[in-house]
């Protein structure tokens, strides 16, 4: 994050980014964005001429091309004048040779030619002219490698790995593990499979609610769109329904930023306070003067740079300790992962590239299109032997195995014991109320307490029959999988018990 407010106006005539930060045109760090700092040292590696020509140009560029593109080309510059110093036509195509990046070349050509027609010197016409002859040309195809080969480890999440995250979560959350703005993060990238520096550039007043003929509310956020070209700071939106669950968490995180600056600053409003970022950056806490807040609160810079965004959902992988049923190792979470999921998922739904690019917000369908290629399969047969291979894998049951009722919590209730229709199979440790559907839910919960010498097989038979039917009557194997986490926590229930069982005939205790 940065470290100071932006700078202001000097003897030195300053420039405006497309972002409106405010720029030394002389400086060898310009700071375009919330996100995005360039370090100039590397034009000192060309000569006087190109030098001055790579300055000028990128200092018209930042008026009015995105931060992100402008990195991108000063990546290009950085690596074509490691091995030249002159933008000339020898230099440039004996580089384009060797450039470890087909796309540098393509940079490259595009911002020496738009600073020529800009009529800053420093380049020749014979070059330029020469530019204009050859085709530089990316030459790949737009795709996802980590999606094409389903990788385990960055590729999309498999179903049974999403539904740990989402329960695991909202169990550290509850559990006061995962602070709020981790957990209204990762739901929000979970649900909407939104790029993380669209999170980031979203504001209060971008929650909306509205209501339907029949006054059924429904909830929305207006998010701002981040790579079309030419558009600047939250000028373009795309509305994303969200449900009342994701709705309820981000009121809550809103209400606490809003909270924060209240405490400080009671004159501030409410139309001010919903300017304020949806996920503030430590700098909003440091403000002590209102006139400061006011100056800033609608650009970007109270906002959480993307890039420490990214680190917060990753650092959550740590926090869940999730174990992913395909490695067996730690589950990696991050943003890119969600929307890797969601793009596949949908393709499994069987929606085409052109739907698939509105849901992720692509402004054209020819990178949507890698996920229709080579959809993955999910587990279209899960019987009692694979189920005892996963679950020790999965860790999906949350409660505490107990000898008997007498060991169970609220042991005196008979109001608490959980059956399978037939026979009791444990204790609820809950004293709240519960909708859910016993015993089914149960096997998943936090709060429930097996018993020891239950029939728990039963609970699982049924379960692995009912997947069976469920997948013959539609023919669909998603439908028939919605209950898979819970046959993987029944089983490992069995497989504990078995454990314990024998441990106690060892020990003599049975």
């Amino acid at each position: 994050m940065q470290n100071s407010f932006p700078a202001p106006s000097s003897s030195v005539k300053l420039v405006f980014t497309q972002s409106g930060y405010k720029i030394n045109p002389n400086a060898d760090r310009w700071v375009l964005d919330k996100d995005t700092s360039l370090c100039l040292d590397f034009i000192e590696e060309a000569d006087l001429n190109s030098a001055a020509f790579i300055r000028s140009t990128l200092l018209e560029r930042v008026k009015t091309y995105m931060p992100r593109t402008i990195e991108g080309e000063c990546v290009a510059l950085r690596n074509f004048l490691k091995n030249a110093s002159t933008l000339d036509s020898t230099s440039f195509f004996k580089w384009v040779s060797s450039a470890n990046s087909l796309q540098y070349p393509v940079i490259m050509k595009s911002f020496i030619l738009h600073g020529y027609n800009l009529g800053i010197p420093g380049i020749s016409p014979d070059f330029v002219n020469t530019l204009k002859e050859h085709t530089v040309s990316a030459n790949r195809e737009v795709t996802f490698k980590a999606v094409e080969t389903h990788d385990l480890i960055e590729g999309p999440f498999s179903d049974l790995e999403l539904e740990n995250i989402m329960a695991r979560s909202l169990q550290c959350f509850t559990e006061g593990k995962m602070s709020l703005v981790q957990y209204a993060a990762l739901m929000f990238l979970a649900q909407t499979g939104r790029r993380g520096i669209q999170v980031s550039d979203l504001k209060i007043k971008d929650m909306q609610e509205s209501r339907t003929k029949d006054d059924i509310p429904v909830y929305y956020i207006n998010v701002p769109r981040r790579k079309q070209r030419g558009q600047t700071f939250r000028e373009l939106f795309n509305k994303t329904i969200i449900d009342q669950d994701l709705w309820i968490v981000l009121q809550l995180h809103a209400e606490k930023t809003k909270q924060l600056v209240l405490d400080k600053f009671k004159e501030v409003d409410d139309i001010a306070l919903c300017e304020l970022a949806l996920f503030p950056s430590n700098e909003l806490k440091k403000i002590d003067d209102v006139r400061i807040l006011m100056n800033n609160i609608r650009g970007d810079f109270l906002h959480l740079k993307a890039a420490y965004l990214s680190s917060l959902i990753r650092s959550t992988s740590e926090i869940l300790n999730i174990t992913s049923e395909r490695t067996g190792t730690r589950l990696k979470i991050t943003a890119k992962r969600f929307r890797h999921t969601i793009g596949t998922n949908s393709a499994r739904e069987g929606y085409g590239a052109r739907v698939i690019a509105e849901i992720l917000d692509h402004t054209t369908d020819v990178v949507a299109g890698t996920y229709t290629k080579n959809t993955p399969d999910i587990v279209e047969r899960l019987d009692r032997a694979m189920a005892m291979q996963l679950a020790p894998l999965a860790q999906t049951f949350a409660g505490v195995i107990i000898s008997s009722e007498s060991a169970a919590i609220r042991s005196s209730d008979p109001n608490s014991r959980i059956s399978n229709g037939r026979s009791d199979v444990g204790s609820c440790g809950s004293y709240g109320f519960c909708s859910a559907s016993a015993p089914i839910a149960c096997y998943t919960c936090q709060h429930f307490q097996p018993w020891l010498k239950a029939p728990h097989e039963e609970v699982l038979l049924f379960l692995l029959e009912e997947r069976e039917r469920v997948k013959a009557v539609t023919g669909d194997t998603r439908i028939a999988a919605v209950n898979d986490r819970v046959i993987l926590a029944v089983t490992e229930v069995i497989q504990r018990c078995d454990e314990m069982n024998i441990n106690f005939r060892e020990s003599g205790d049975d």
